[in-house]
């Protein structure tokens, strides 16, 4: 859509897709890339907020797709986690559920920070005073999220699961599924 969309502007669009843009210090490859780039503007997606604040304090124009930190001084667009995990919160509440666990990815991105805030802070103002909460990670692999819920599993399984990416359904279902574990008898999950 962004393509299309420059396009009929007179502009294109180049994407760059590094391994070396992942880690928490790639200055030297930014600066490279930038040098050797005429870019008007920069669209900045699943980057780490080191990065977002290394382009907003050389004041070079730039986008976040995703979520930016509220005290790096970038645009952004992004999902409301705030409201969408109140809700889901409010939602597991009313039905009855007093243990729910945000099952999501470890990582260091912006979105997963402010994801796990929106989340605690949902549970601590649910209507209902004794539902508790917990953020449980993984790894993003199928056998870390195998390993996760073996551990999650083998105590006291929560009552509700938030899972915070639409990928990791599948993985968190079968493996529910191995267990006898049934959505939504026995554990209400939302994604």
């Amino acid at each position: 859509e962004i393509q299309q969309r420059l396009h009929h502007a007179g502009l294109t669009l180049e994407i760059s897709i590094s391994p070396y843009l992942k880690g928490r210090d790639c200055s030297k490859t930014l600066a490279q890339l930038v040098g050797r780039s005429r870019a008007a503007s920069w669209i900045l997606c699943s980057l780490q907020p080191e990065t977002h604040r290394w382009f907003a304090d050389r004041g070079l124009p730039a986008l976040v797709f995703g979520s930016c930190l509220p005290q790096i001084r970038l645009p952004s667009v992004d999902m409301d986690y705030v409201a969408s995990y109140q809700h889901a919160v409010d939602l597991f509440a009313a039905k009855g559920h007093r243990s729910v666990v945000l099952f999501c990815e470890s990582g260091a991105a912006a979105g997963h920070r402010l994801s796990e805030e929106a989340f605690l802070e949902a549970v601590r103002r649910a209507r209902h005073r004794n539902t508790g909460g917990s953020v449980l990670h993984h790894d993003g692999s199928v056998e870390g999220i195998q390993r996760t819920l073996n551990s999650l599993f083998a105590n006291r399984p929560p009552t509700a699961l938030l899972v915070s990416h639409p990928l990791h359904v599948l993985a968190v279902v079968s493996e529910m599924s191995r267990r006898r574990l049934r959505v939504p008898e026995d554990i209400s999950l939302i994604s």
